[in-house]
């Protein structure tokens, strides 16, 4: 009974814990860009493809081809799973990096933008909120993945990538047609 305790106790503080820095991530999101953050080329070049790989980076079925094969060792699928939660953790923080940077980008042109839009506004800080909890939502699930508790599903992160980039795209040229 104990035992249980200090872990709802932990899980409850280490959720508070993420709570707090995703409020301070929405409260200050500017604090270390730069201004390179604002190039067009990357608009340009940017593709939320590149982080396909995520929907099925700790996908259990390759996990079972690898405890079929013969020779398997434990200790082989352990170190995988520890590589690959190395990897989808660094792919979130590049996931993040990107939405802010397209926000931001989003930001800008509603800035300067001849014509005052504040629905898209209001819509643009919802996006943000929503973004960032469902990336708290997938950190969270990660750490319960290290203890072998569920997966993480990214979709709705990729979702809401998808949908920053194409407003962008379409603000962008609708701005250039000015």
């Amino acid at each position: 009974m104990t035992t249980v305790v200090g872990v709802a106790i932990a899980l409850a503080a280490v959720l508070a814990l993420g709570f707090g820095l995703l409020m301070r991530r929405l409260v200050d999101p500017a604090k270390h860009r730069r201004q390179q953050d604002m190039d067009p080329a990357w608009i340009s070049n940017f593709s939320v493809a590149r982080y396909r790989p995520l929907l099925r980076m700790l996908d259990e079925r390759d996990y079972e081809f690898l405890r079929a094969q013969p020779g398997f060792e434990p200790a082989v699928e352990k170190r995988l799973r520890t590589v690959r939660r190395q990897l989808f953790r660094q792919y979130l923080r590049t996931m993040r990096r990107d939405f802010d940077r397209l926000y931001d980008f989003m930001k800008m042109v509603l800035l300067y933008s001849a014509q005052d839009r504040p629905d898209l506004a209001a819509n643009l800080l919802k996006l943000r909120v929503g973004f960032h909890y469902a990336m708290f939502v997938a950190e969270t699930r990660l750490a319960l993945h290290a203890l072998g508790l569920g997966t993480v599903d990214v979709s709705e992160l990729l979702g809401k990538l998808e949908f920053v980039h194409q407003q962008v795209g379409q603000l962008a040229a609708a701005q250039s047609a000015a």
